[in-house]
């Protein structure tokens, strides 16, 4: 077979989707300090109604996208308040952000803290390919998700490093290697019950052939977890690997044929990004190197700078986009646009991440696609300048007076004017190092009865003098 050619305008909505609800849910348990689990380990229901409520709001990426919140046939299950266990895709997103690491228990294990800042900026550094088969690849090897159908109970609790049954990880590996080899917008084979293909121009046998001598002895390995029915059904796990995290992931996506219930999952295009790992011989030698790092683009919508600090960006809204303006910028609204502006304290904390002014001013422009406005770059300059001039200094000595006053006699004072390293307003001065006890001596003979108050964090002898 003659390598083909990756696609010109790929149709990605779905796996940008997936990428940028990874980010959010991982920025809202950083802002929410830590996510709290419930003694079967699932989210507990405070913040999860925050999860629910920030993707609501958000508009789908494209006519692919299905709700976020409910299972991918959009039909809710269990009561009308629902909890984890009843939205597997967003369940799916938060284990796959602790097998990435991005998530992870600290010292209490019924708690989960978010990664810090520089891990994510390493994840959002790689490209869209490169992040996709990371996904996959951590799906395929992991029990940590069962590919059951019709499971509303989801085992949380499963080990993320517990390696997947060898039936189910050859199951998964072959639906990656077929879902390499399909052109983007074919349907992908599926076994119905009786074991019959229905679609596709291959065949994605009911059981490997290396297994199929051990049939006897595969029925009798323990299920991958407790709460899972023992199935001998591959064509039923296949088909919920493709309703489920092959569909959440933007490598299929389902379209109905039929009045009735039966979907057909018709390939991606996010499922190049599978080809240089699964299926290489379909990559030519001159696309082998840009098939991961430039074929699947990840495009933002529309940037605009406004001249009054404000940000708006227009959906589709990707994770590396959101990471910047999170970043560098304070979040005002996200809904059918994400709202931003720009402020000193926010200038400061991109500082803090290693963002100076000129490289907020690059990553900014590179979002718009424009120079800012002549107004917004004097003001991002002006505050660089002005955070400039302040000077952090451990265990200074302040004098603080009632009375503008005192401090005027005491720089008055031939000798004790030299106890003042600087004066910073009309009634507080910065003291020298040795300043404090003579200044105290100083004020009781001026009939000055000093108060010494001590911050907390400071050494015992270096005290703030109050007069």
């Amino acid at each position: 077979m003659a390598p083909s050619k990756p696609p010109d305008d790929p149709k990605l909505s779905e796996a940008i989707r997936c990428q940028r609800d990874l980010y959010l849910y991982w920025r809202l348990v950083a802002q929410a300090g830590s996510a709290p689990l419930t003694t079967r380990g699932y989210v507990a229901r405070p913040l999860w109604r925050r999860l629910r409520e920030q993707f609501e709001r958000l508009p789908p990426q494209g006519a692919q996208a299905a709700p976020n919140t409910f299972p991918p046939d959009g039909v809710p299950v269990g009561p009308a308040d629902p909890d984890e266990r009843d939205c597997p895709r967003l369940l799916f997103l938060r284990r796959l952000l602790e097998r990435l690491g991005l998530l992870r228990a600290n010292d209490d294990p019924r708690r989960l803290v978010a990664a810090e800042w520089e891990v994510m900026a390493r994840y959002l550094r790689l490209s869209l390919a490169e992040r996709l088969r990371l996904c996959a690849r951590l799906w395929a090897a992991g029990a940590w998700w069962p590919d059951t159908p019709g499971m509303r109970i989801i085992p949380a609790q499963s080990s993320l490093k517990a390696p997947a049954p060898q039936r189910v990880l050859a199951l998964r590996r072959q639906l990656l290697t077929a879902l390499a080899s399909h052109e983007p917008g074919e349907s992908l084979l599926l076994l119905d019950d009786m074991g019959a293909a229905s679609h596709g121009r291959g065949r994605i046998p009911t059981r490997p052939r290396s297994h199929v001598a051990n049939a006897r002895s595969q029925r009798r390995q323990a299920p991958i977890h407790p709460d899972r029915r023992a199935t001998d059904d591959d064509g039923a796990i296949i088909r919920a690997a493709c309703a489920g995290p092959l569909s959440w992931l933007g490598f299929v996506v389902e379209q109905d044929e039929t009045d009735d219930v039966s979907r057909t999952p018709v390939v991606n295009a996010a499922a190049w990004a599978l080809r240089q790992e699964y299926r290489p011989d379909l990559v030519s030698a001159a696309l082998a190197e840009s098939s991961g790092k430039g074929t699947l683009r990840e495009e933002p919508g529309r940037v605009v700078v406004l001249a009054d600090l404000t940000i708006i960006a227009y959906p589709p809204l990707t994770a590396p986009a959101l990471f910047t303006l999170d970043t560098c910028a304070v979040p005002l609204a996200r809904d059918q646009t994400a709202r931003y502006r720009l402020t000193r304290e926010a200038l400061a904390n991109a500082q803090k991440t290693g963002w100076n002014t000129a490289e907020v001013v690059t990553r900014l422009e590179s979002l718009t696609g424009a120079a800012l406005p002549a107004n917004v770059r004097v003001t991002l300059a002006d505050w660089e300048r002005q955070g400039g001039r302040l000077q952090l200094m451990p265990n200074v000595t302040l004098l603080e007076a009632r009375d503008p006053a005192v401090i005027d006699t005491l720089l008055a004072d031939a000798t004790a004017h030299a106890w003042i390293e600087r004066r910073l307003s009309p009634t507080v001065a910065l003291l020298t190092g040795e300043g404090a006890s003579l200044v105290r001596g100083w004020l009781l003979r001026h009939s000055h009865l000093p108060a010494i108050k001590q911050a907390p964090g400071i050494d015992s002898g270096r005290a703030n003098e109050r007069a």
